[in-house]
């Protein structure tokens, strides 16, 4: 037997007036744990939700059948996902591929299936592969052949040629639905055919119904309904279950230990090291946000929830200004694979002073190998690489000014040649703004960019072997 893939989707769309029925709404929440996304068509617009912290079984059930009652005067459809434990919130359904001017949603498009894609990279599913780099594009150029008219665009994706193309997209099973403004819903694919696991209801369809068919209504034995909990996430739809009236209980009082006041705690391990890991309950975006408010900076291994020792600051006055800001002075930017170490800020003592000095003394000291004329050292350099254009993010210098030094320091030591190409830049904006305050005639922007073109040497020296600075998270264009 295939182990069962790593990505899951069950695409469920109800019709106006008509709700999933509770049996297989629990179901669904017990097969599907990740997420939820849901898209009602209410008059003239669309309107998108996604759930990603649920809870259990028991209070998916909750939130999603209070939403599934609150919806049911609109045509609406459920994306169902099941995921690894880490996953990118980008990949929760329905995608939106068209909005209009004012940024709302003209139409939504989900899919789930068996896609032949050689192209998907670790933690991206086939799905959104599929709707990346082939689905998606494809209907936003049909948008614009039918020169951005919506109705025209509705009427292409009801047409038989577009379902011919979606037919080649998936191999044993696929299903594709679309949530225009106007008009009809869509929902194409084999999904219905036998031994495919989707079907059509009274109340609506589903793409996946994990062996679920409405005579089980009748014939299940009625469940021990859960106790209601509150679910974190909301939605407007939610309809808040009735509260059955509790017998009065004389209350009792406990005898309690005095707790200890959280701040004066954590005030108390100030200075100290300390492990730091994620909290369990985050995931997805949720979870590299927390990495980067604790770390500055999202380590490549984030999917792996790493852990990473912390020094506390000096003062504290509240628990959450301990958990986001002691870190982003302390921590290294090394391979965030593994722990990074504490950053300790230099001392530059008698020792190390005398060390500098008299290595300048030795190899510079009768002038010889200096160079005379700055303009001289501008030809040299002229050739190495900017060090903004090279690593910094928006190819400006001035971006390293909110750098602290503990990182600067951590910096240069792991990257000593770029170190080395920042030194030269500086340098040569230096000597650019000394030149132009000379000329006298020059604006205030003149003075402050570099206004001198370097002349390349006779002999190109060889460019600064660099790696490629990583890249960004993925994100999606569609979410």
């Amino acid at each position: 037997m295939s182990a069962k893939p790593a990505y899951t989707h069950s695409i469920v769309e109800v019709k106006a007036g008509e709700v999933i029925p509770e049996t297989f709404l629990r179901k669904l929440c017990s097969e599907h744990g990740s997420c939820v996304g849901l898209v009602v068509r209410e008059p003239n617009k669309l309107e998108v939700e996604k759930f990603h912290e649920m809870g259990d079984a028991a209070e998916r059930f909750t939130l999603l059948n209070g939403v599934n009652l609150g919806t049911k005067k609109y045509l609406r459809q459920f994306v169902f996902g099941a995921f690894p434990e880490e996953f990118d919130e980008d990949e929760c359904q329905p995608w939106v591929v068209l909005k209009d001017s004012k940024g709302n949603p003209l139409l939504t498009v989900s899919c789930e299936g068996d896609f032949p894609v050689t192209t998907s990279k670790e933690g991206e599913s086939e799905a959104y592969v599929v709707m990346h780099t082939d689905l998606g594009p494809k209907i936003e150029a049909m948008y614009q052949l039918c020169g951005n008219n919506p109705q025209k665009l509705f009427d292409y994706i009801r047409s038989a040629q577009f379902t011919a193309d979606v037919n080649k997209i998936y191999a044993f099973r696929g299903a594709f639905a679309l949530m225009p403004t106007i008009g009809d819903s869509i929902m194409l694919g084999n999904f219905r055919e036998e031994g495919k696991g989707g079907a059509d209801y009274e109340w609506g369809t589903a793409s996946f119904n994990h062996g679920y068919t409405d005579p089980v209504i009748e014939a299940a034995t009625a469940e021990a309904a859960p106790v209601p909990v509150k679910a974190k996430p909301r939605s407007k739809y939610a309809e808040e279950p009735e509260a059955e009236p509790k017998p009065s209980v004389p209350a009792v009082p406990l005898k309690t230990e005095p707790e200890t006041d959280p701040i004066k705690k954590a005030a108390d391990a100030i200075g100290d090291t300390v492990n730091w890991s994620p909290p369990k309950n985050l995931h997805g975006k949720a979870l590299k946000k927390a990495y980067r408010d604790m770390l500055g900076e999202l380590p490549d291994n984030w999917q792996n929830r790493p852990s990473f020792k912390l020094k506390a600051k000096d003062s504290v006055s509240s628990l959450k200004e301990l958990d986001q800001t002691t870190a982003k002075q302390n921590a290294q930017p090394k391979d965030m694979r593994e722990p990074a170490p504490t950053v300790i800020l230099p001392v530059i003592d008698g020792k190390m002073q005398e060390k500098a000095v008299n290595m300048i003394k030795k190899y510079l000291g009768d002038g010889s190998a200096l160079i005379k004329d700055p303009l001289e050292a501008q030809r040299q350099e002229a050739n190495i690489p900017e060090f903004s254009e090279l690593f910094l993010k928006s190819g400006d210098l001035k971006e390293v000014r909110a750098w602290p030094r503990s990182f600067r320091l951590a910096f240069i030591k792991e990257n000593p040649e770029a170190a080395e190409a920042w030194i030269a830049q500086l340098q040569r904006d230096a000597i650019n703004r000394e030149s132009a305050v000379k000329d006298g005639d020059k604006t205030l922007g003149e003075l402050t960019e570099s206004t001198i073109t370097p002349v390349p040497d006779s002999k190109p020296s060889t460019p600064l072997k660099v790696e490629p600075p990583a890249p960004e998270p993925r994100r999606s264009k569609y979410a």
